[in-house]
């Protein structure tokens, strides 16, 4: 129980930190220079509020 409520809460921290880097990786998607590390992690973010969903279902 413990480890499924540790998982919501790094979910909804993830997706807090997405959404302050998703304006600036639009911007680096829509080409301008210097944004690439944005996009980077908020690619990051992406990838690993998937991965701890998956481990969430898993527990379930």
């Amino acid at each position: 129980m413990k480890l499924k409520k540790a998982y919501q809460i790094a979910i909804k921290a993830m997706e807090l930190q997405k959404r302050k880097h998703q304006c600036n990786a639009s911007s680096y998607y829509a080409g301008c220079i210097g944004s690439e590390g944005e996009a980077k992690r908020y690619e990051e973010y992406g990838e690993a509020i998937e991965l701890f969903k998956e481990l969430l279902e898993d527990e379930n």
